[in-house]
This record gives C-alpha cells, structure tokens and sequence, in this order.
C-alpha cells in the first residue's frame, strides 16, 4: 500500500512540477482579411478613385456611342448613306477606343492594387494585428488556411474575424 501511494505522490509531483503545455494554433484566412479592409487606408482610397474614375470614362464614352447610334438613325432614315457610313465608322472608333481604354485602365488599377497589397507597410499592418490576437489570445501559431498541407481545422480557432474586426480604424 505504501508503494502505491509512493508511486502517486511520485506521480502527481512529476505533473505538477512539470506541466505539460499544450500548442494553440490558430487559422487565419489572409485572402479574406486583404479583401475585407474598409476603404479609410489612403491606398486603398486611391484605388477606389480610380476605379470610379474608370466607371465615369466608360459611362461617358458609352453615351457618345449611344449618341453617335441615335445620329446614325436619323441619317438612316433620312437615306442619307454617306453620313450613316460616317456614323459606323465614327462609332467603331468609339467601341475600340473604349476596349483599349478598359484594357488600360483595368490593368492600371490591378497594379495597383498588387503594389498595395505587397507593400511592406500594409503587410506590416495586418502582421501586427495577427501577432497581437496571438499574443492575447495565447495561439502559438498561426496559419493560413490557403495553406495546400492545411487538411481541416475546427472553425473555433479561426482568427480571421478577429484581425479584420481589429483592422478597423474605429477599433
């Protein structure tokens, strides 16, 4: 009886002096917090800018086809064939000019947008709010759940909310 109480005292001793410590691991999805970011960051105001920019240039330049289409009608009804040609060429002018101004612009904003995202001071942001939910939450490490070898996690440890709650400017 001795002995078994020994190898207890023995035993609770051992755990108690040394406590097993157990790894938190964390889930984050970097995609959704990059894309979920409200728009007061100057860069990210900047890309809006643009954008809207864009949007206004095509909508401009689609009232000009539209115009020059409702003129190209009038002269078609007036059988007036030299100036409906006019109107066709002045209007395929317009619909390749607003390919090629699509094309520019769209990629002009994709760049960007990719320099924004890769900036080292944007990046720096985030990873510092990743670190801090860490921190405070007791994670010992954090991965991304676009990680390829990542098979399945429990949504419990999913800190994505958390970062993108902390990202806020109002927060």
């Amino acid at each position: 009886m001795k002995k078994y109480i020994l190898i207890l005292v023995l035993l609770f001793t051992a755990f108690s002096v040394f406590p097993q410590q157990i790894t938190k691991i964390g889930i984050i999805n970097y995609s959704k917090v990059i894309s979920s970011i409200s728009g007061d960051s100057r860069a990210l105001q900047e890309i809006e800018r643009l954008i809207k920019s864009y949007e206004e240039g095509v909508s401009a330049i689609k009232n000009d086809i539209t115009s020059l289409e409702e003129r190209k009608l009038y002269y078609s009804n007036l059988n007036d064939e030299m100036n409906v040609l006019k109107m066709d060429e002045q209007i395929n002018k317009k619909q390749q000019y607003l390919k090629e101004y699509s094309r520019l612009k769209l990629a002009n904003i994709e760049e960007r947008k990719k320099r924004l995202m890769m900036s080292a001071e944007f990046l720096g942001e985030i990873l510092d709010k990743i670190e801090y939910i860490a921190e405070t939450e007791g994670y010992s490490v954090i991965l991304n759940s676009k990680d390829p070898d990542l098979i399945w996690w429990s949504h419990s440890v999913d800190i994505t909310d958390m970062v993108i709650e902390k990202m806020n400017p109002k927060n």
